[in-house]
């Protein structure tokens, strides 16, 4: 279920406190296979400068991407290996002067054509390696193809991006600058050492209401990653802070935005804090895991990065679980249901007959109790004084012999 676990690693201001993919729930429970993977390569400038890549990709998982685990995989080697042997021809050691934008440019440009182009190669070697006849996708009872084929014609005829189909992120820690670029629903947060996270880059949909994403199996995959890239200059004097970068699965998992970040700051604060007798890394598998049970049910992979001396508040336990409603993945069922994650309506100050009518509602049986109590009292009232009225009118003429006579005669 972990594709890889690093933690703690050490590079020139930059410390990576994780960098870990854990299958979704609902993919345990029906026995698929984790779309997600990351990667971490560790390597030297051209001047011995320590530089780090970070890849994340995460395979749609469609019966029409029915190899997207192995596409995911091969991303995250792919851009890894591609961006570290750009690094190891720059000359990065602190106190040499770089062109940001002459680099921002070839991470924007050059870098995503030769990532796909290398990406391409290595699924299409993937292809050929499969057995002559291919498994059926998933979802389906047809095999890929009929009879089987020799690798040529496998080559030729059937091969295709599309199988392999994922997204993917790229993280690139410098002395002198970090960068990140990519394509897809992947999420892009800092968090500063007052505990504030802020969302740095997401993916822009042009049609919210659809389950749809980038892809690295499209044709205009280079393009895309183009508009994602960004790259930021580091100060001796600049502020420590913390990058993480994460896939749709945490983001949806935790429901609002202000959550996702909420759950960012605790995540980056606990991995500076592991709790007592508890190992780092099993801490953070589980609540990673707790993350997925609790939410969308989908693979979930973080990747979290300290520049310098980072000291994070203290803050208040986790209060996600079991209070916001994740967004639903198309075909899948929440594990906790709408009752339970469901808040409670928040009125805006001032509004007072808007709290009149909150506190109504919330007490409508106690009010329900005092109004007919209140109401038989003022029957019972009603009636006492109704008596008394009776009384003066139909006592009255008794008391006049004349009148009372008259009347019988």
């Amino acid at each position: 279920m972990t594709h890889q676990d690093v933690i703690s690693e050490s590079l020139a201001g930059w410390q990576v406190l994780a960098c870990i993919s854990r299958t979704g729930a609902s993919h345990r429970q029906r026995g698929h296979h984790c779309q997600d993977n990351v990667a971490q390569v560790l390597s030297r400038s051209r001047d011995g400068a320590p530089v780090t890549v970070v890849a994340m990709a995460d395979g749609h998982g469609h019966p029409r991407h029915f190899l997207s685990d192995v596409g995911s995989k091969q991303a995250c080697r792919v851009a890894t290996l591609t961006v570290s042997e750009w690094l190891g021809d720059l000359r990065l050691q602190e106190g040499v002067r770089t062109d940001l934008e002459h680099c921002r440019q070839q991470l924007a440009r050059e870098l995503p054509r030769r990532i796909q182009r290398h990406w391409t190669s290595a699924i299409q070697q993937h292809w050929r390696q499969q057995q002559r006849t291919m498994p059926a996708p998933a979802g389906t009872t047809q095999p890929l193809t009929s009879q089987p084929l020799e690798p040529e014609a496998m080559d030729s005829q059937a091969f295709s991006r599309l199988p392999y189909g994922c997204t993917l992120a790229v993280l690139v820690l410098t002395p002198q600058w970090w960068a990140v670029t990519g394509l897809g629903d992947w999420d892009l947060v800092r968090v500063s050492s007052d505990g504030v996270a802020r969302l740095l880059s997401e993916e822009r949909s042009p049609n919210p209401e659809r389950e749809s994403t980038a892809s690295l199996c499209q044709a205009d995959a280079a393009q895309a990653m183009a508009a994602r890239t960004q790259m930021t200059g580091l100060e001796p004097d600049s502020e420590p802070f913390a990058v993480m970068i994460s896939t749709d699965g945490v983001r949806k998992s935790c429901g609002a935005t202000t959550d996702y970040l909420s759950w960012a700051t605790e995540l980056v604060t606990s991995l500076q804090r592991p709790s007592a007798g508890a190992p780092m890394r099993s801490d953070l598998s589980q609540r990673l895991d707790r993350l997925s049970s609790r939410g969308t049910g989908d693979d979930v992979s973080v990747a979290v990065a300290v520049q310098g001396s980072l000291v994070m508040p203290t803050r208040q336990p986790d209060h996600l679980h079991g209070k916001t409603e994740p967004q639903r993945l198309p075909g899948s069922k929440p594990s906790i249901t709408p009752q339970e994650s469901e808040p409670r309506p928040i009125l805006q100050p001032g509004l007072w007959p808007l709290h009149w009518l909150q506190w109504t509602l919330n007490h409508r049986r106690s009010l329900g109790v005092l109004i007919v109590s209140l109401g038989s009292i003022s029957i019972l009232l009603s009636l006492r004084v109704l008596g008394i009225w009776c009384n003066d009118i139909f006592l009255l003429p008794e008391q006049s012999g004349e009148s009372c006579r008259g009347r019988d005669r």
